[in-house]
């Protein structure tokens, strides 16, 4: 991650497995230290929650923001999203749908939000930071699956994101 920093789009999406590592300090640990280089965290409240138990959203999301994140999304299932940047807080409600697997569910949410941040022409460090409140109804309907096939808008400029995926393990 040091070494792609600021050269391309970087994305973390931690996934707290207790299962896999029951010591919160490592969890704790290894995010933060990824967090220091990702532009965009895109985490779960359950997650959060199991990081850092009684501690507020607002804490830990500030601390990414001063760490230099330019946009946290936390999601929360059925009870929707919120997005962080230093300025701005965005809630988008949740929809009601039928659900059959929620497995894949986060990278899914992931996938959309990064589609919708590239084809507002977004994807970048600077086009993160850039985001205002103008930028943002955009990025409360991410595309759904009925928009896979449909011609691809694109910016003036190409994207500059690989969009790396990195998720803690």
């Amino acid at each position: 991650m040091a070494a792609r920093e600021r050269r391309r789009l970087i994305t973390l999406d931690p996934n707290v497995r207790l299962n896999v590592e029951p010591d919160l300090e490592v969890w704790r640990a290894r995010v933060q230290a990824m967090a220091t280089h990702a532009d965009l965290v895109k985490v779960s409240g359950e997650d959060l929650a199991a990081m850092y138990p009684g501690r507020s959203v607002d804490a830990t999301v500030g601390r990414w923001l001063a760490d230099g994140v330019r946009l946290v999304v936390v999601t929360r299932g059925a009870d929707g999203a919120t997005a962080f940047t230093e300025r701005h807080r965005v809630v988008a409600a949740g929809e009601r749908i039928r659900v059959v697997d929620t497995v894949g569910a986060g990278d899914s949410f992931r996938a959309a939000l990064l589609c919708a941040i590239d084809e507002l022409g977004l994807a970048s460090r600077a086009g993160l930071e850039g985001l205002d409140e103008a930028a943002f109804p955009g990025l409360r309907h991410p595309p759904r699956g009925d928009h896979l096939h449909a011609p691809r808008r694109r910016s003036a400029a190409p994207p500059r994101a690989a969009g790396a995926d990195v998720a803690a393990r």
